[in-house]
């Protein structure tokens, strides 16, 4: 365990502090921590939620853990979250860690666990050297979450570490987002303990959801404490006491602590012979009140200062000579009232109740008069308390102090420090404080050198990196207060700060305030004017308003350039690119995006540098140059991964690098690329589009159910709204392959012109060309069952829907390569049982791109045309050459079919056709990909998770994403199941294992 240094602390610390009593009624509780403990030793983290109630013994248990966690060889780190009032200390327990960790190592060990990070770090811990000027809003904040997570992995290097984060009910936002991010994207030797108040967690406070979103993740489990049987408080009171205790009095305690540990030592210490307080405040109160006068008097102090103390404040509010205070404190820490935290070798109570109470105990006025002397003890000297703490204590107690003139100064220093620090939700909360006390305090336009509506533009501004709908909010009270007579140019750059704020939110209004800031604005150039164009290119891009976009965006650059305005023109340029590519102008559009991606320097402008590789990644795809895709995408993962975006844009790269691997015929890396993306738990859009294509690749392999799963979790998470589009679209897709998959070709249908009708012609050609393509087959597959069962209902509706769908197709463009060759195949769907030259000729466009996929099931459709014109010379080649591809992307159910084609007519395979996957192959029939069978062959052979990874080159997060799929594939729940099974079916040779 990390210990307090040297000092004057070190004077306060009883040299014995008594005999710890035995841990009781925890065996479970610890066997499962010592169970995770052991996992994340061997190479698979782990995360446990500790929870029960105020004094259950939640740190009790972890100080157990610890010596055994030492004994494993792990390295242990313990942070604590700070109550502070509703102003909260961003990344306080992260800090706490990383102090610790600088102090206890040696200057070599921390030098290298550090590593590049430190000069990022020291904006949380300035001790660590001087801090680098601020990167922009997410991006910084990412950047710092990628440094931390470095720190993690490179401090679980040589040895496993434990990181410990107690009173998690009082983490600020900064802290849970921090740390969900270690818990999806961290695969190192860890084990993270975080502890937290089942009893301070109310309805809507924001940490239930936060942990209920972390107890779905893979590798976490929540511990409960209950609270102890009548037998264990009676064990507890005979180690407390050394000796047995009488039955009456068990049964006193038992009754008055009902079972919890806390109570059940607290009422240990008061004498047999004496009555048991009445009430839980006396307990709490009783070894308070056995202090003398002078201890008495510091306990109050330190209670008026929330959960931590540092020894130089309390010494400047004291009013008492040095010796006198720590003799005080020395008495108080002997009595167990106060403790020294080793992390941050400040001053707290042994426990939060107590100082509840210690602090209720006083009146209202004396609360008032306590926090003004520590507010002025700190403004004479901000030295007394660390400086990451200084800026939010100083508000804290100046807002206790009810003194509006020094509290709205001080909570905006308290915002600046919270943004120095990448905490935007802290910044936000302490600027709303500030509101509050602007109403208050005499002149604050002098105090502040701010007017009202400057302040609730800086609100907005840490909103929209924290909390959208609050955002929305505070910007239309902004644009109602600004007068856009006498500060038209204010007025415009507010309505386009709502306008971002609505397209984050997939609202449409944005347009519209856009429209309204370009007409405020005087027509000269200007850095604003720069501004309003370039966001307004990008709300018509979203819009698939391609020439309205390219006006706007060259009018944009055309402005940038001129005022000097480099961020508004690479945007713009950017904008440019696209609208050019979506026009059918894809050479010069391209060429536009690949000469930005060129020239930005992501050190600079780094949310250019990845939107860019975002948007060129996904024209190259759409103009099918799948591989050029694909090395841009897998790029831009690797950038947004070190600006610490890798969970946001990330998985946006990593998504269109998925869709061009899977339509270059690279199915398993593509579904191996979606799976490490999931594994972050994106969210939003992110997850729409990474949700939508796993369905794609599961049903495609024969998982429908897991498919129709995928499509529910989609549709879930999306918005219908213009920027829906390029999402609706591929899920309407998705849910009529599924619907043709169980072969309710009626609801296929259904589901494609459903979203067909959400775009018009035209405006997302590439997503409206996957849904013709999956509805005209939809009506091919209703037409030729309603054939055979002379059902003249469906017959009538196949027809009409036929009719409606080419005239669908006359209309939607078709101006590149992959969406001529889409028409045709759709055009062959709706051509007849014998079209042979359409899908000859559907197979042939195909073969002209680098698309591998879709001419899998062309080339089935052209066996099946060709043998109905009695070409059997076609089919056997056509029919090969769809086994071939079928085989290479582990798509099950379509080389099934071509198998039955084969058979109902007698062909033989072509040489060397189909004979690397035999449809016949139980790991075929239970859909296992090919990513799948190799990983299951090395389960079978023992391997664990993070061997697998390293015989196959892929990471071991992603290697139990596969474990966990094969899993559910193979309908076994663990792990020594599924080898047992592979190994009664003989699916490997012996030698595999």
């Amino acid at each position: 365990m990390l210990s307090v240094a040297g000092g004057i602390l070190a004077d306060v610390v009883p040299q014995q502090r008594g005999s710890v009593p035995a841990l009781v009624g925890r065996e479970p509780a610890l066997e499962r921590l010592g169970g995770a403990l052991a996992a994340a030793v061997s190479g698979e983290p782990r995360v446990v939620l500790l929870a029960g109630e105020a004094g259950i013994g939640k740190t009790r248990l972890v100080e157990e853990l610890v010596p055994r966690a030492e004994r494993a060889g792990a390295r242990v780190l313990v942070g604590a979250c700070v109550e502070l009032g509703e102003d909260g200390v961003a990344f306080a327990p992260v800090v706490a860690a990383l102090r610790s960790m600088a102090r206890a190592l040696p200057e070599d060990e921390v030098e290298r666990v550090l590593g590049p990070a430190r000069a990022g770090l020291a904006r949380l811990v300035p001790e660590l050297g001087p801090a680098p000027a601020p990167a922009a809003g997410e991006l910084g904040r990412g950047q710092l979450f990628e440094l931390l997570r470095g720190v993690v992995e490179r401090a679980a290097t040589r040895t496993p570490l434990v990181l410990v984060i107690e009173d998690v009910h009082w983490a600020d936002r900064s802290t849970r987002e921090l740390l969900g991010y270690l818990v999806r994207g961290t695969w190192a030797r860890l084990l993270l303990v975080v502890t937290y108040r089942t009893d301070e967690l109310r309805p809507g406070h924001p940490v239930r959801g936060w942990l209920a979103e972390l107890e779905r993740l893979r590798g976490v489990e929540r511990v409960d404490l209950p609270r102890l049987a009548r037998g264990e408080v009676a064990e507890q009171l005979a180690s407390l006491s050394g000796g047995d205790v009488a039955p009456e009095r068990v049964d006193l305690v038992y009754s008055r602590s009902e079972g919890n540990p806390f109570f059940v030592e607290e009422l240990a210490m008061t004498v047999e012979d004496c009555p048991v307080p009445d009430s839980l405040r006396d307990l709490l109160l009783a070894r308070v009140h056995a202090l003398s006068s002078p201890a008495q008097a510091v306990v109050r102090l330190a209670a008026g200062a929330g959960r931590l103390l540092d020894h130089p404040l309390l010494a400047a509010v004291a009013d008492l000579p040095e010796d006198a205070l720590l003799a005080a404190l020395r008495e108080a820490v002997a009595a167990s009232v106060l403790v020294v935290d080793p992390p941050t070798e400040a001053y707290a109570f042994r426990h939060s109740l107590v100082r509840e109470a210690v602090h209720d105990a006083d009146l209202p006025g004396e609360h008032r008069r306590l926090h003004r002397r520590y507010a002025e003890a700190l403004e004479r000297d901000p030295g007394l308390v660390p400086a990451e703490r200084a800026a939010a204590v100083l508000a804290h107690h100046w807002r206790g102090a009810h003194v509006p003139e020094r509290a709205l100064p001080a909570l905006l220093d308290a915002a600046a420090r919270a943004a120095a620090q990448y905490a935007p939700a802290e910044q936000l909360r302490l600027l709303e404080l500030a509101l509050e006390q602007w109403e208050l305090a005499a002149d604050p336009e002098a105090l502040t050198g701010t007017d009202h509506l400057g302040l609730l533009e800086q609100a907005v501004d840490a909103a929209k990196q924290c909390d959208l709908p609050r955002g929305l909010q505070l910007a239309n009270a902004a644009v109602a207060e600004a007068d856009e007579r006498t500060e038209p140019v204010r007025t415009a750059l507010l309505l386009e700060r709502r306008a971002q704020l609505l397209r984050s939110m997939a609202r449409p209004a944005d347009l519209d305030d856009l429209l309204r800031a370009r007409a405020l604005l005087p027509e000269e150039d200007t850095p604003a004017r720069a501004k309003v164009l370039a966001a307004l290119a990008t709300s018509h891009m979203m819009r698939a308003e391609g020439a309205l976009s390219l006006e706007a965006a060259e009018e944009a650059v055309r402005v940038a350039r001129e005022v000097g305005h480099e961020h508004a023109e690479l945007m713009a340029r950017v904008t440019f690119g696209v609208d050019l590519t979506m026009l059918g102008r894809d050479d010069e559009g391209l060429a536009v995006l690949r000469q930005v991606a060129g020239q930005v320097d992501p050190a600079v402008y780094p949310d250019v540098a990845v939107r860019v590789r975002v948007n060129l990644s996904d024209s190259l795809e759409i103009c099918g140059r799948l591989q050029e895709s694909v090395d841009v995408a897998l790029a831009g993962v690797e950038l947004a991964r070190g600006l610490g975006l890798a969970r946001t844009h990330g998985t946006f790269l990593a998504s269109n690098g998925s869709v061009a691997l899977l339509e270059a015929g690279r199915a398993d890396e593509a579904a191996e690329l979606v799976a490490s993306a999931l594994a972050q738990d994106p969210h939003g859009i992110q997850a729409i589009c990474l949700f939508t294509l796993r369905g794609l690749i599961r049903v495609r392999r024969g998982d429908v159910e897991g498919a129709g799963h995928d499509a529910d979790r989609a549709r879930g998470m999306l918005t219908r709204s213009y920027a829906g589009l390029q999402y609706d679209l591929p899920l309407g897709a998705l849910d009529a392959e599924v619907a043709l998959a169980r072969g309710e070709e009626s609801a296929a249908l259904t589901a494609a012109e459903e979203a067909l009708a959400l775009a018009r012609p035209g405006q997302i050609p590439r997503a409206a060309w996957l849904v013709l393509g999956v509805g005209a087959r939809a009506a091919a597959a209703l037409a030729a069952r309603a054939a055979v069962t002379h059902d003249d209902v469906a017959t009538a509706r196949a027809a009409e829907a036929t009719r409606r769908l080419r005239a669908r197709i006359a209309e939607e463009p078709a101006a590149m390569a992959p969406q001529r060759a889409w028409r045709a195949t759709a055009l062959a769907e709706l051509a007849g049982a014998a079209a042979v030259d359409e899908w000859r000729g559907a197979v042939a466009l195909w073969d002209e791109g680098e698309d591998r996929e879709t001419v899998a099931y062309a080339s089935l459709r052209l066996a099946q045309a060709a043998l109905a014109a009695g070409d059997r010379a076609t089919a056997t080649a056509a029919l090969a050459r769809c086994r071939e591809r079928a085989t290479a992307l582990g798509y099950a159910p379509l080389l099934r079919r071509a198998e039955e084609v084969a058979a109902a007519f007698r062909l033989a395979p072509a040489a060397g056709a189909a004979g690397a996957v035999d449809a016949a192959d139980p790991l075929i029939r239970l859909g296992l990909t090919e990513r799948e069978r190799e990983v299951l062959a090395l389960v079978a052979a023992g391997r664990s998770n993070r061997e697998i990874g390293e015989a196959l080159f892929i990471s071991a997060k992603t290697v139990s994403v596969h474990v966990s799929n094969l899993l559910a594939k193979l309908g076994v729940s663990s792990r020594g199941e599924a080898a047992a099974l592979a190994h009664r079916l003989q699916l490997f040779p012996v030698a595999a294992s």
